[in-house]
């Protein structure tokens, strides 16, 4: 579990997406004033990579963290916020808002098999600076302090010496098909927060029509970046998130 922030201030829990670690969510905590929760998910990071990789584990997973605290700002990117929808669905008791960064929720069966072909795919790399220089080339709109932190946290080397980011191939090619399923929507009781980033098509037009018909609470936001949002354009999320938890009564702490 990583932890950021005043252990006293409110308590937020963020979920990072397929391939992905919770230690991406360091900025939170200072912007938002907040004690930010982010779990590694089963198959990623540190925690541990048994099966199942199903949703219905990930949610069982998600609200063991949230029994052990009071109402949360539950914040998720792209499979995290997937996941935060289907955890307030489970449970909306335990959920004040929810803060959902390009999530990709109900995609195509075919951006499904693309993604799932790369995750078994993973690349390895011989030294760190292969390793750095793949990075680049894959997140070109990304800061250069962020991709090292990148490689600093979510890099590890193998028993046979080459370096590979810590995930399971298979759960992150798994939960690419968990992504595929039919789309559901937040209560209408949780203020959700919708951060688009448009020329991915990563949010899909099916799920926010469902939103407007289940008469969701949803304010929908679009930034001109790409499916990494938060560090592609980290002044512009933080900004939409504090003006959403002002508006929804989830103000920082001073």
């Amino acid at each position: 579990m990583h932890q950021f922030g005043d252990p006293a201030a409110p308590p937020l829990v963020a979920l990072h997406g397929v391939q992905g670690h919770g230690g991406r969510f360091a900025p939170l905590a200072t912007a938002l004033g907040r004690r930010v929760h982010a779990p590694d998910l089963a198959g990623h990071g540190l925690s541990p990579w048994d099966p199942p990789w199903t949703m219905e584990r990930y949610v069982d997973d998600v609200l063991t963290v949230l029994a052990d605290l009071p109402p949360v700002d539950l914040a998720g990117h792209s499979f995290g916020g997937a996941l935060a929808v289907w955890t307030a669905r489970r449970d909306p008791s335990r959920v004040r808002s929810l803060l959902l960064i390009d999530p990709a929720m109900g995609i195509s069966p075919e951006a499904a098999g693309r993604g799932a072909d790369d995750a078994v795919t993973q690349p390895s790399f011989a030294t760190l600076e292969e390793a750095s220089a793949w990075l680049a080339a894959m997140w070109p709109a990304v800061p250069d302090g962020v991709r090292a932190a990148e490689i600093d946290q979510h890099l590890a080397r193998g028993d046979d010496r080459r370096y590979r980011f810590r995930f399971r191939p298979a759960a992150a090619a798994t939960v690419y098909s968990e992504l595929s399923r039919e789309s559901v929507t937040p209560p209408p009781s949780v203020p959700t927060l919708v951060l688009r980033a448009p020329r991915e098509r990563v949010v899909r037009r099916h799920f926010l029509k469902l939103c407007a018909a289940d008469g969701c609470d949803v304010t929908l936001v679009d930034i001109d970046c790409g499916h990494l949002m938060l560090e592609e354009r980290p002044d512009e999320v933080l900004a939409e998130m504090r003006t959403f938890l002002s508006r929804v009564g989830a103000a920082p702490a001073e």
